[in-house]
């Protein structure tokens, strides 16, 4: 099976190699406001050849079959048009818009809700080829208040949380689509292949139209667009990988495509607290392979669509727990697939748009010695229609969505309909005072309707010591996930669904011309919390009466532009407390550290890359014990990456030395299952 599933990517990466090595002259570059906004789908027009691209969520674009002396044309319905005439001088460019003071009040576009999305993104961690063929988990550690858990190196399961919270209270996004699996509401992101993501984003606020399990917060994760490149990668502990990417763009279209595959043999050293003895990691080997696919375009008459595709498939051994026999013959096959599609219409006072999403996930775990062969395959169909309405200095904006999920083995099917009915809107109060409110409604089967909302009051002023503040306050909720409801042994179909009261503030302080501080405090009230605890010889969910989570964050950003330096400095605190009677009351919830942090610096001169990161996590509770509790201890992992980007006429050649994991640190983020110790990783990529 691994043969066959390696053989096949292989296929796939030599045929959009030879495809994409036919390619013409392009300019590439970044579209922002003139609040510095990052904007998206700004149309981007080739006025000689008609050649059309939109940006991405990160205001990027790439623009192919153009020469130097053609004019561009930026165009957005709510900001003035921008004209440039190429040049052979020109290596990026950066394009400003102002702001339309004839649309600003009138027209809703494409780009209108990806504005309004903007303002409550907290932070956007992005990837560039000078990092290599960094891991997704590695990326996402440069957002404030991120926890990874990962069941040891790149075989095992990895999932994110935010703020201390479970990883069942994080909603993971890619291109806008939910990929939450109604069995364990979560999201495995080593399914995510590391090559597909260019960045990622967090929202905090304004979360509940995003339903079940949206309380801690959003990861939005965006795909590639516009690249052609051709990258290979080697590196500790049997790391092998390589993929192409490539952008066809038509007079008004963009098809994106990727492929590749990855296999680790994942035997790396480590040490237990049971003893000193060096032991070897067996069974911990990865393979996996991906393709996907990305068609967007524009039609007549303002309207407009997207697609995507992924499909990727993993093979796996499955180490188990240190201290147990080690299990050398387990094996788990999982094969992940979504097809999604949009289609909108953007006009002056409405604007429209359907969308519809079909997720399959296929799980296959055997494992010899307890003689278990099990298989369950997760499916979700969801569509969605949103309207928005925009009036004078504000909007309306309605969702209806119906989402249908199955989980199914040879033996049992397990079904859940869940339709949301949402209504919310924002309104400009004062030139100083904008005002947005939300309320929702969900109903699943077997329980009652929940309804949920939230309110935000932003002041968009601009002072010497403040130049944001936001307030926000939300009614969340999670249902039981199928495995809550039905695992055996230890399901509890008795489950309450989880409520959670947020409370929360935001604001950004400019301190200098290089210095900023990104700050804020939350406050966190959850009810009937579903959490999994030992009982007997097995583990079972049970709703904790009350369980309370606040904090605050800190995020220094500091950049100097005549030095090429940048970086950031965060720190979170959070305080979790069980507050359900019993022995446990008032400790902290398992695997909540109560301090984080991390470090990131970023040195750009000329052609040259250097990223520095340092990732602090505090000690953490995993097991409720008498007389004392079992905790992993505080870590601080140091890693770094050297890049040189070689141009070569049409071509440019990216060689990226990586090390993670720089003193080598005996560590794990679930007990049991340690992770890999110094690890280096050669990248070699060809981009044109």
């Amino acid at each position: 099976m691994r043969k066959y599933s390696l053989l096949k990517s292989k296929y796939i990466f030599l045929f959009l190699a030879l495809v994409s090595v036919l390619r013409a002259n392009s300019w590439q570059g970044s579209i922002i406001s003139e609040q510095g906004l990052a904007l998206r789908d700004v149309y981007v027009k080739n006025l000689n050849s008609g050649k059309v691209v939109l940006s991405d969520y990160s205001g990027y674009f790439k623009l192919e079959k153009s020469t130097a002396g053609d004019t561009l044309l930026f165009s957005h319905i709510a900001y003035d048009p921008v004209n440039i005439v190429l040049s052979d001088s020109i290596t990026w460019l950066h394009i400003s818009m102002p702001l339309s003071v004839i649309a600003m009040n009138e027209v809703l576009k494409i780009g209108f809700k990806d504005d309004k999305l903007s303002q409550d993104i907290q932070a956007t961690a992005l990837k560039t080829l000078e990092m290599g063929n960094v891991d997704n988990s590695q990326l996402m550690r440069h957002l404030p208040g991120l926890s990874i858990k990962s069941y040891g190196g790149p075989a095992g399961i990895s999932t994110a949380s935010l703020d201390g919270g479970p990883s069942s209270h994080t909603k993971i996004l890619i291109s806008g689509f939910d990929l939450t699996s109604a069995q364990n509401g979560q999201m495995d992101i080593s399914q995510i292949p590391s090559p597909l993501i260019a960045g990622v984003s967090l929202i905090p606020v304004n979360i509940a139209r995003y339903g079940s399990g949206a309380i801690d917060g959003v990861l939005a994760f965006d795909p590639w667009s516009g690249a052609n490149a051709l990258s290979f990668s080697a590196g500790s502990f049997g790391h092998l990988s390589s993929y192409g990417m490539m952008s066809i763009i038509g007079k008004s279209w963009n098809l994106d495509l990727l492929g590749g595959y990855r296999q680790d043999e994942g035997d790396y050293s480590y040490t237990t607290f049971l003893d000193t003895l060096v032991h070897t990691r067996q069974n911990n080997d990865f393979a996996q392979y991906y393709v996907s696919a990305r068609l967007s375009g524009i039609l007549k008459n303002n309207t407009w669509y997207r697609a995507y595709y992924l499909e990727s498939h993993q093979d796996r051994g499955v180490a188990g727990l240190t201290w147990s026999t080690q299990d050398i013959l387990s094996r788990r096959n999982d094969h992940y697939r979504i097809l999604t599609g949009k289609f909108g219409h953007s006009g002056d006072r409405n604007t429209w748009h359907t969308q519809v999403l079909f997720r399959d996930a296929f799980d296959e775990y055997n494992n010899p010695y307890l003689f278990i062969e099990s298989a369950f395959r997760n499916r979700s169909y969801d569509a969605l229609f949103e309207d928005i309405y925009s009036f004078d200095r504000g909007e309306l904006n309605f969702i209806l969505e119906d989402k249908y999920e199955t989980l199914n083995n040879s033996d049992t099917l397990y079904v859940r309909n869940t339709i949301l009915a949402s209504v919310s809107g924002q309104y400009e109060v004062l030139p100083w005072l904008h005002v947005s409110a939300s309320t929702h409604l969900d109903y699943i089967t077997s329980y009652s309707p929940i309804p949920t909302g939230e309110i935000s009051l932003r002041f968009p002023f601009k002072a010497r010591f403040l130049s944001k503040l936001s307030l926000h306050a939300a009614k969340l909720f999670r249902y039981p996930t199928f495995n809550d409801l039905y695992w055996v042994p230890g399901g509890n179909p008795d489950l309450l669904p989880e409520e959670t009261y947020s409370y929360s503030l935001f604001a950004t302080t400019p301190i200098s011309e290089i210095f900023s501080l990104d700050w804020g405090v939350y406050d966190k009230r959850s009810k009937n919390l579903i959490v999994w605890m030992p009982q007997a010889s097995y583990w079972t969910p049970k709703n904790i009466q009350e369980a309370r989570q606040n904090g605050f964050k800190l995020a220094l950003n500091y950049t100097i532009d005549q030095w090429h330096v940048s970086g950031k400095l965060m720190w979170n605190e959070t305080h979790s407390a069980n507050l359900s009677e019993g022995s446990n009351y008032g400790k902290a919830l398992r695997y909540v550290p109560e301090r984080s942090g991390s470090y990131v610096f970023n040195w750009n001169p000329g052609f040259f890359s250097f990223l520095f990161q340092t990732v602090y996590t505090g000690k953490k509770i995993v097991m409720y014990g008498y007389p004392e509790d079992t905790e992993l201890p505080a870590t601080i992992l140091l890693n770094s990456s050297l890049a040189y980007r070689i141009s070569l006429g049409r071509m440019d050649v990216i060689p990226v030395l990586a090390v993670d994991n720089i003193t080598d640190l005996n560590y794990e983020t679930i007990q049991g299952y340690p992770e890999p110790g110094r690890t280096w990783r050669f990248t070699l990529s060809f981009e044109w």
